[in-house]
């Protein structure tokens, strides 16, 4: 309903706005005004309402801008973004592109979203994304290479967002990654990274890669589900902007996705050390009805968990793995 984004707008400025002199701006009716604030409310927002006054969003928050993110981006991400679509409310962004593979879309192509109604993680899990609180991003990007030869990727992209979140202020040493690819501080979850892969049908020696990444902003007016999630806001102190953490975002994805065609994981394995927060610690491993409890130690060469079950050292590829409430 893009009269409700139309409205939005005009509201960010925090003050009150009559139903007429909005209907006026927007050459709509009072009644389409009407539609487009229940709408918004619909998604969460507080918009007031006050007699004599008009309609005032209670807490507004900066909106996702094109020009805003194209702006801060380095020279690097500009030249390899072929394409960067800002929506308002979508399913799911990895669905977005995954659907527009097939009718020829350019590698490098992106989408970010105020919203999803149905955001998904790994493992099937659904993804939270109320409007305007978090980032919602999805790049599609090329690989020359075979699928098997990826191995690693997804904990590349970890490092990644990390080194893009430096950019954005110090980080507590407590903010690490959780294999494979999940931003996590003090036992909570920050980002969740799902990354979709198919090789290209149209070129032999090439795979096609979505990666969808949901980062945590400022979820004070959702309530979260569980105690394992944070926030930027709970780990920083403040609420960073939202078009320049996802200009940040494409500015080391793009150099590290390019490092790793040229060198694969093992030019990462140094740097993934440091951020590993499972290294040592007592884990559990879920695959189907099954639990292990196993010691983690580190990944190998090909990004896969090395734990250690009795006096059994074996690598894992897939699957749940929690750190145990005792070790944790």
């Amino acid at each position: 309903m893009q009269v409700a984004y139309d409205v939005l707008r005009l509201l960010n400025d925090g003050k009150f706005h009559s139903g007429t002199s909005l209907a006026e701006n927007l050459k709509i009716s009072r009644s389409s005004i009407w539609k487009g604030i229940n709408f918004l409310r619909q998604l969460g927002v507080v918009i007031q309402a006050v007699p004599g006054r008009g309609y005032r969003w209670f807490a507004p928050f900066e909106l996702l801008s094109q020009q805003a993110i194209l702006s801060e981006l380095s020279s690097t991400a500009k030249q390899s973004l072929a394409r960067l679509e800002v929506v308002n409310v979508i399913a799911s962004t990895n669905d977005y592109l995954l659907t527009r593979l097939t009718h020829g879309m350019p590698h490098g192509s992106a989408c970010v979203a105020e919203a999803q109604t149905q955001g998904k993680g790994r493992m099937g899990k659904v993804w939270r994304s109320p409007f305007g609180a978090n980032i919602y991003l999805s790049l599609y990007w090329r690989f020359p290479c075979r699928l098997h030869e990826l191995s690693g990727l997804s904990l590349v992209i970890g490092l990644a967002i990390l080194a893009a979140l430096k950019e954005i202020a110090s980080l507590p040493p407590s903010v690490g990654i959780k294999w494979p690819n999940d931003i996590w501080h003090e036992n909570a979850k920050l980002c969740g990274i799902l990354v979709e892969s198919q090789s290209n049908p149209a070129q032999h020696h090439a795979t096609d890669v979505v990666l969808g990444i949901g980062l945590n902003l400022d979820m004070t007016e959702a309530p979260l589900l569980t105690t394992d999630w944070t926030d930027l806001k709970r780990v920083l102190g403040f609420v960073p902007s939202r078009n320049v953490v996802i200009a940040k975002l494409f500015n080391t994805l793009v150099p590290y996705f390019l490092r790793f065609q040229a060198k694969g994981f093992t030019d990462f394995a140094a740097e993934w050390a440091v951020h590993d927060l499972l290294l040592n610690k007592s884990v559990i491993l879920s695959a189907g009805h099954t639990q292990q409890t196993a010691i983690a130690k580190g990944v190998n060469e090909r990004g896969e968990l090395c734990v250690k079950i009795g006096d059994v050292l074996k690598a894992v590829r897939y699957g749940e793995v929690s750190v145990k409430p005792n070790d944790a």
